[in-house]
């Protein structure tokens, strides 16, 4: 029988398996001998065979070494914003704030806060000095009326009855304004010049008020807000002698017949005319004079037309007496458009065009 060359190479490998395994075995015994046995002698090695578990583990761990554990990867949290072509908005950071190491003391005192008291002046300051009788007589026209038209009782609207609003003295100049030479916002015909008020008798301030500003929300003085505009002086105190007469001023236009003012308010120390023959607050300049003592028949002729329909109202020609000084300045207030005008100035109330 003949063997094919596959099955004499698997009997060389066998028996060279074998032959080194003898070998391995001998080298073993000699090893282990002079390892469990002391040099020389037949005791045993006893530190050796102590060290056996030890030196199997040992050969083990080599045999099958353990993995090396990954640490777990450091993720970094920065404000670094997305890059370049990647929409959307990073969010950001949240900080939040160490709280405080000691709260705030609050105070509280109870000291109350002082209420400014504006100096509302409510009644007229004219002694009880003022004529009972009078030689004067008024005529009455007929009152435009339209939608803005005047109702009783006329004391309660504090744009007529400047009383409810109040006034306050302020410390500012008593010379005339002069325009040097401007003549812009100039009345194209004189407006009445307070400079005739006295006949020829130039009248000369003596001191100068603001008015108070009227809170119509609450239907009281706005004090102590002025009202507007805010011009330094709303109103002028003009120096007179007691029962000094006070006139019909001069105008460049009447307002028929002859006539300069009509009435639209009188009470026995305060009067209110209209430069116009309308019977509202937008028709003309609007003229009022407070602290006087106003002709007893011009009251009685206004309070009569009042009480009948204000159909017709009392006029006052240029030069004609309507009240008279009482024992305090004469206070005059001068609205243009319901605008309290600063009448200092000398071209348009006093000395017009020059």
């Amino acid at each position: 029988m003949v063997m094919s060359n596959s099955g004499i190479n698997r009997q060389m490998s066998k028996r060279v398996k074998i032959c080194l395994a003898i070998i391995a075995a001998l080298i073993i015994t000699i090893v282990l001998s002079r390892s469990l046995f002391s040099s020389n002698s037949p005791r045993t090695n006893q530190s050796f065979i102590s060290s056996i578990p030890r030196r199997v583990a040992s050969f083990v761990s080599t045999l099958f070494p353990k993995p090396t554990p990954t640490p777990a990867p450091i993720i970094l949290i920065t404000s670094t914003p997305s890059p370049t072509g990647i929409t959307g908005t990073p969010t950001p950071t949240k900080k939040i704030a160490p709280a405080p190491t000691t709260k705030p003391t609050m105070t509280v005192s109870n000291t109350p806060v002082p209420t400014v008291k504006p100096t509302v002046k409510p009644s007229p300051v004219v002694s009880a000095s003022c004529p009972t009788t009078s030689q004067q007589s008024y005529q009455s026209i007929s009152a435009s009326g339209g939608d803005n038209k005047l109702r009783p009782p006329l004391e309660n609207h504090p744009e007529v009855n400047l009383r409810l609003r109040g006034f306050v003295e302020v410390n500012e100049g008593t010379n005339l304004i002069s325009r040097n030479g401007s003549t812009y916002g100039l009345d194209n015909q004189m407006p009445p010049q307070i400079s005739s008020l006295f006949g020829t008798e130039v009248p000369k301030i003596a001191k100068t008020y603001r008015i108070y500003e009227w809170d119509f929300q609450n239907n009281k003085s706005g004090a102590p807000q002025t009202a507007t505009p805010a011009y330094p002086v709303h109103m002028l105190g003009l120096q007179a002698t007691p029962g000094k007469p006070l006139l019909g001023l001069k105008a460049g236009r009447d307002i028929g017949g002859g006539n300069v003012f009509m009435v639209l308010y009188a009470t026995k120390n305060d009067i209110m005319f209209t430069h116009s023959n309308g019977d509202n607050l937008d028709d003309g300049y609007l003229f009022y004079f407070l602290d006087i003592c106003v002709d007893p028949n011009l009251l009685s002729a206004y309070q009569s037309n009042s009480a009948n329909g204000r159909s017709q109202l009392p006029v006052i020609a240029p030069g004609q007496i309507f009240g008279y000084a009482g024992n305090t300045d004469v206070k005059i207030v001068v609205r243009d458009t319901m605008s309290f005008m600063d009448t200092r100035y000398k071209e348009d109330w006093w000395f017009y065009g020059q």
